[in-house]
C-alpha cells in the first residue's frame, strides 16, 4: 500500500487498488450462504474460523505464553494491536474436533481424543480450554 501511496496515486486510483485487493482477499476464502455465517472463514482442513464477538472476550488479556514471539504475537499478529481477549471460536465444518493443532510453542495437540466441538484459539496460538 505504501508503495502505492507514494508513487502518487490518485485518491480514486488508490480506492481502485484497494477495491481489487478486497476482492483478492475475499475470494481467497471460502464462502458461505449463511448471512449469520458470513464472518467465518473455513480452511483446507474444513475447520471453521470465527472471530468471537467483543462481549465473549472473556475479560482477560492475551495470553503472553512462555516467549517474546508469543506475546508479539498475541498483540500485534496482524500489524495492529488487537483488543485483550480477541480470539477465534474454531470448530469443524460439522461434529467434533479431529485434526491436529499447534500451541504458541509449537507443540502439537490432538483434538480428536478431547471431543471438543470448538476451541478458542489466541492470536498468538494459544488454545483454551487447556487440555485434560
Amino acid at each position: 500500500m505504501r508503495q502505492h501511496w507514494y508513487c502518487g496515486f490518485s485518491a480514486e486510483e488508490l480506492k481502485r487498488y484497494i477495491k481489487s485487493l478486497q476482492t483478492r482477499f475475499r475470494s481467497a476464502h471460502t464462502k458461505f450462504d449463511s448471512v449469520e455465517l458470513k464472518n467465518r472463514h473455513a480452511d483446507d482442513r474444513h475447520l471453521v474460523f470465527c472471530p468471537a464477538a467483543n462481549e465473549v472476550c472473556h475479560g482477560v488479556s492475551h495470553p503472553t505464553g512462555g516467549n517474546d514471539r508469543a506475546f508479539l504475537g498475541g498483540r500485534f499478529r496482524f500489524g495492529a494491536a488487537l483488543f485483550p481477549g480477541h480470539h477465534y471460536e474454531v470448530g469443524a465444518r460439522s461434529g467434533n474436533l479431529s485434526c491436529t493443532l499447534y500451541d504458541e510453542d509449537g507443540c502439537p495437540r490432538n483434538m480428536a481424543p478431547e471431543k471438543r466441538e470448538y476451541i478458542n484459539i489466541f492470536p498468538n496460538d494459544h488454545l483454551l480450554p487447556l487440555a485434560p
